[in-house]
């Protein structure tokens, strides 16, 4: 089994012997540092292909950003993917898949943030302000795979008014636990604690059971994705394309006061 010679050679220094021909003449060694799993890579991989199919769909125009889940690992793409594309004038959020973790209410405070005012340099450029935000038109994708926070970062969005929300109802799994009791065998045992309900309608439980409808109904049909499509994805680039035609331009630097 050619797998054998694998074995045993994850997270480590690897030296491979390199030539055009199945010969040692003539070839060369490199030092590799390898990897024990490759999720990581494909999970970046699939998440820049995507980034790079809106930013040429749009011209550059319209960045792209996908949200895992609303723990560590989401926060960290959410910021890395914000803080980059800042200069863009539209943004695709994607948190289909959303494995949840956190109340994500830091993810909508950072979306819904609206343009205040500029700050007019003596050199150089105006600076919108806040800044390091994205202040035009915005969507979120979501499917039915994403759950728990999953289900209230969609919730949270609509309630914002920040965007559409486009895809199919996610989960609807948003009752969470705080603790886990261990057991003699490694495993853990945990129970719902923490429910969620709204003040609308003098109070009423959301979202558990159900999860989150779209306000546009689009699925990820797998004929097409087995083509390498992504009719979601396709939506949300047509809609805030719509959207980005009547973004109203903005107002240049007035002319300065005069001095008495």
């Amino acid at each position: 089994n050619p797998y054998a010679y694998f074995q045993g050679k994850g997270d480590r220094d690897v030296t491979l012997l390199i030539n055009d021909k199945p010969q040692r003449e003539d070839a060369h060694e490199i030092l590799v540092k390898t990897i024990t799993n490759e999720s990581g890579l494909r999970y970046f991989d699939w998440v820049e292909t995507k980034r790079a199919y809106v930013d040429k769909a749009t011209g550059g125009e319209v960045g792209y950003m996908h949200v895992p889940n609303t723990s560590i690992a989401g926060l960290r793409e959410f910021d890395k993917y914000l803080q980059g594309q800042t200069l863009k004038k539209a943004l695709i959020v994607d948190e289909r898949f959303n494995a949840g973790g956190q109340i994500p209410d830091f993810y909508t405070d950072k979306l819904k943030k609206r343009l205040l005012n500029f700050i007019s340099p003596r050199n150089g450029e105006d600076i919108p302000w806040p800044p390091r935000t994205i202040y035009g038109p915005k969507v979120l994708l979501v499917n039915e795979f994403a759950g728990s926070g999953g289900d209230a970062f969609p919730w949270y969005f609509q309630q914002e008014k920040i965007g559409p929300v486009i895809g199919m109802r996610t989960w609807g799994g948003l009752v969470g636990m705080s603790r886990s009791v261990p057991m003699i065998d490694g495993g853990r045992v945990t129970a719902p604690e923490i429910a969620f309900w709204t003040p609308e309608n003098g109070g009423e439980w959301i979202v558990e059971n159900h999860g989150v409808d779209p306000d546009i109904v689009v699925d990820d049909r797998p004929d097409l994705a087995a083509k390498g499509q992504d009719p979601q994805l396709e939506k949300a680039i047509e809609v805030i394309q719509q959207e980005l035609k009547q973004e109203k331009p903005w107002p240049k630097r007035p002319a300065y006061p005069r001095g008495r």
